[in-house]
């Protein structure tokens, strides 16, 4: 199971985002799974209380505070 990480503070490009990543993915991987989150926070926090291991992030770079290159 591959799972990935999409992180984008713009809600309206977020589900749009993720449909276009499960329609070039999932063939490859049926059991792909996709994580969205609106901050960095949150990304951190889910990965830290769920022990998450994802294999693919997809990070925006233009965000407040931190950004996906750091």
């Amino acid at each position: 199971m591959t799972q990935i990480a999409l992180c984008d503070d713009d809600k309206f490009f977020l589900p749009r985002a993720r449909r276009a990543i499960w329609k070039a993915a999932h063939d490859l991987d049926p059991e792909l799974r996709i994580d969205c989150f609106t901050d960095y926070g949150m990304l951190l926090k889910g990965m830290k209380t769920e022990e998450k291991e994802y294999q693919i992030f997809f990070l925006d770079i233009d965000m407040p505070g931190i950004n996906g290159i750091t």
